[in-house]
């Protein structure tokens, strides 16, 4: 019996090494986008894939909306820089991006649309959940009810360093330490 199951497993090893280089495993379907094949430039700061499977492209040309054959444009005729990041998607399905002049765009319905900030711009990451959407406007930040669109509260800080969503919540740390809302 001994010998059977070593003469059978001596089978089974050739046997793996003879068919081993006709034998491959499955590789998954990509395409490399460049501006060769009509990627707007090769400086992208931030991707994502939205519910609807079109992929977002935030680079230093501007957002960028990829159908798996072109790539349509997005952009505002009061902008000012193009080059942002940070691309989120809503639950109601809008995209969100942001300039690195600190500026908030939304697409809605095909178009691109700006949020109204009052004070001097700058980039600070905004955040989002699946009820608001958290920025910074001068030294206050922001909170904006994300289906109708209006501030519910502006909340003084000192100079935030990060930020993070986790379950809902929205957490930043300043000078004072480790602040959720």
């Amino acid at each position: 019996l001994m010998k059977i199951t070593i003469r059978f497993w001596f089978f089974v090893a050739i046997l793996a090494c003879c068919l081993a280089p006709y034998l491959r495993a499955q590789e998954p379907l990509s395409q490399r986008l460049t501006f060769a094949n009509g990627l707007p430039s090769n400086a992208v700061y931030s991707i994502l894939e939205d519910k609807k499977g079109f992929i977002w492209i935030a680079c230093d040309e501007g957002l960028y909306q990829y159908d798996g054959v072109r790539f349509q444009q997005f952009r505002e005729r009061d902008q000012t820089s193009f080059s942002g990041s940070n691309l989120l998607e809503d639950k109601l399905g809008r995209i969100w991006y942001q300039n690195f002049d600190g500026k908030i765009f939304y697409v809605e319905n095909g178009r691109i649309l700006h949020l109204n900030q009052h004070a001097k711009k700058q980039y600070y990451p905004m955040r989002l959940t699946d009820t608001y959407l958290f920025y910074l406007d001068g030294n206050e930040l922001v909170v904006l009810d994300i289906v109708k669109l209006h501030e519910v509260k502006r909340i003084p800080v000192q100079s935030p360093v990060s930020s993070v969503v986790f379950k809902d919540n929205y957490y930043y740390v300043d000078n004072n330490g480790l602040n959720s809302i």
